[in-house]
């Protein structure tokens, strides 16, 4: 399975929730995951979760605007975002 990657704009970016703008505005400036972990005093899992976040963010957003074409600047639409999916152990089964 082949990783797709996605330019961002620093427009783009701007539209982000703060604590994914942040490690996104990091990460284009070039520092590494860890870097960016170390100096947000967060773990490394969170820096790939927000960043992951951030781009399914970019990518939704840029989606919604080929839909609805010329009329998205005008009438921005409301991001829908992916739901979130618990990574719980699954119930016991019935024996």
């Amino acid at each position: 399975m082949s990783k797709t990657t996605i330019d961002f704009t620093a427009a783009e970016v701007a539209k982000l929730p703060p604590h994914q703008r942040k490690v996104m505005t990091e990460l284009m400036a070039g520092l590494t995951y860890a870097k960016i972990a170390e100096l947000n005093d967060i773990a490394l899992g969170t820096v790939r979760s927000r960043i992951n976040r951030a781009r399914e963010t970019i990518k939704l957003d840029r989606e919604a605007g080929l839909q609805s074409g010329a009329d998205s600047a005008a009438h921005p639409q409301p991001r829908e975002h992916a739901p979130r999916v618990s990574k719980s152990s699954p119930p016991d089964e019935a024996k």
